[in-house]
């Protein structure tokens, strides 16, 4: 089973994808890490990477975050302090 994740930043798209791969049992390829896999696999992606387009993946899951204030504020305080999770 191939799971793709696409979100923008700040909307806890990691951490959902985390969940969920421990939950299905798939490994979890981050944004920045190639993926190998053949099969079997979940992967996060965001909303502007071309990968999206390039690979057939059997679920699609679009992740976003309402209120956008919070999420420019949640941006901004991870800018200030260096710290993303």
């Amino acid at each position: 089973m191939r799971i793709i994740l696409i979100s923008e930043g700040r909307v806890g798209s990691y951490s959902v994808t985390d969940w969920l791969s421990e939950e299905l049992n798939l490994p979890f390829v981050a944004e920045l890490e190639e993926n190998h896999y053949q099969d079997n696999f979940i992967v996060k992606r965001n909303i502007d990477d071309a990968e999206i387009f390039n690979r057939e993946y059997d679920y699609y899951i679009r992740l976003y975050r309402e209120n956008t204030i919070k999420q420019a504020e949640s941006l901004q305080r991870a800018l200030v302090s260096g710290v993303y999770r």
